[in-house]
């Protein structure tokens, strides 16, 4: 389960890097959850939601 903590925080992390605009950048990360609960059951695409956005927030407060 750690290793999909790491895949997911690094998606949440190249997207913020990439995308710079906030409302995109979750509505990107929201449809991948979806997809993801598709693919596994309702609560993990919850978990890889919050997976995501705590790798877009890694990069949110720590930017200059």
């Amino acid at each position: 389960m750690i290793t999909y903590l790491i895949i997911f925080a690094i998606i949440g992390f190249i997207i913020a890097k990439v995308i710079k605009e906030a409302k995109k950048s979750f509505l990107i990360i929201f449809c991948i959850s979806i997809i993801a609960g598709f693919f596994y059951t309702p609560m993990w695409g919850l978990v890889s939601f919050g997976e995501m956005a705590l790798g877009y927030f890694v990069v949110y407060f720590t930017k200059d």
